[in-house]
């Protein structure tokens, strides 16, 4: 990728298996819905435990295919995808790597691929190590997957940049979401209540949960884009078609226990007419957010820097990312 990488999803079970005669569609891993899909630029690392015979289901990559699938310039805030069309796996030309075990393959994002049919005899048989890492620079739409805080820590100090996103329990639980919302001049949608300013936010409903032996089976729990565009439809009668991933804001209850605020940004559009306002509610501009005070916001003035970051298509580090269009869970097939 000629980037610095961050790890997305690891696996350690067969993730292509397929049974009897049955096989997967033709496909590109990028989904702006998934968790794991809705960075425009990672790739999936596939080392086989086993070898990946005929009768195996084998995977079958289509050379080239990932230049059908274009990266548009940023409008500022984001950036397009063109995605292709994946035909008919009888209309691709697919390739099988015949990956042996303790190879190596790397797939990018936009690459299509197939799998192939596996003998019933092989279920259950072909097992791999399977990564998915992304360019720092280019984050996942929906936000990060969360990973268990043990293994984050098991990484060597100087590796923790490769899994930064990480909870105690496990779990992929978001108990709040909050929105940068900008309109088409520049200014920002700021809540006030008792002199304290505040993004628009919400509860997702979420309860935690102890996850550290299913946390890979509940990815798509983070996006929280569905509960972000309720917020804002419950306070302005909109709905916002996407939003993207800006920074997760992690704090302590006051049972000493972890919570996290999934913080998106969206753009209004033409079209995305906003024809009152409530009376909490109001537009400042950029240099209004930073002459305030920290003190005078909710979250202690974190939202000052997540303003920043939407603003200045930057990360909490202060480097640039080209952030993505992302939807809510089920919006995309």
């Amino acid at each position: 990728m000629n980037k610095t990488a961050c790890q997305r999803v690891f696996l350690s079970r067969p993730v292509f298996l397929t049974h009897g005669v049955c096989s997967a569609g033709t496909h590109y891993d990028y989904r702006p819905q998934r968790v794991v899909g809705s960075s425009f630029h990672f790739c999936f690392a596939i080392v086989p435990f086993t070898d990946y015979i005929d009768e195996a289901g084998p995977i079958a990559l289509s050379p080239g295919s990932y230049k059908k699938s274009t990266i548009q310039p940023s409008d500022g805030r984001v950036h397009a995808v063109e995605a292709a069309h994946v035909p008919a796996a009888r209309y691709v030309e697919l390739v099988n790597p015949c990956l042996k075990r303790g190879d190596l393959a790397l797939m990018h994002c936009f690459c299509w691929h197939h799998a192939m049919p596996m003998h019933p005899a092989f279920k259950g048989l072909r097992h791999g190590l399977y990564m998915k890492l992304r360019a720092a620079d280019a984050p996942p739409a929906v936000g990060p997957l969360l990973i268990p805080t043990v293994a984050h820590e098991a990484l060597p100090a100087a590796q923790r940049h490769a899994a930064p996103y990480h909870r105690e329990s496990g779990s992929q639980t978001i108990e709040h979401t909050a929105v940068v919302l900008e309109d088409g001049v520049g200014r920002i949608l700021v809540l006030t209540a008792d002199d304290t300013l505040s993004l628009p936010n919400c509860s997702t409903g979420q309860e935690p949960h102890d996850a550290l032996e299913t946390w890979s089976q509940d990815w798509d729990a983070s996006n929280v884009i569905g509960e972000a565009t309720d917020c804002i439809e419950s306070l302005l009668s909109i709905r916002p078609p996407w939003m993207s991933w800006i920074a997760d804001h992690k704090t302590t209850t006051p049972d000493g226990g972890e919570a996290i605020c999934r913080v998106y940004g969206h753009r209004l559009l033409d079209g995305e007419e906003i024809s009152e306002l409530p009376p909490n509610a109001m537009w400042i501009p950029p240099a209004a957010v930073e002459q305030s005070e920290r003190e005078a916001w909710e979250r202690g003035g974190r939202e000052k820097d997540e303003i920043g970051m939407w603003l200045n298509e930057q990360d909490e580090a202060g480097e640039p990312v080209r952030r993505g269009y992302g939807v809510a869970s089920g919006e995309v097939g």
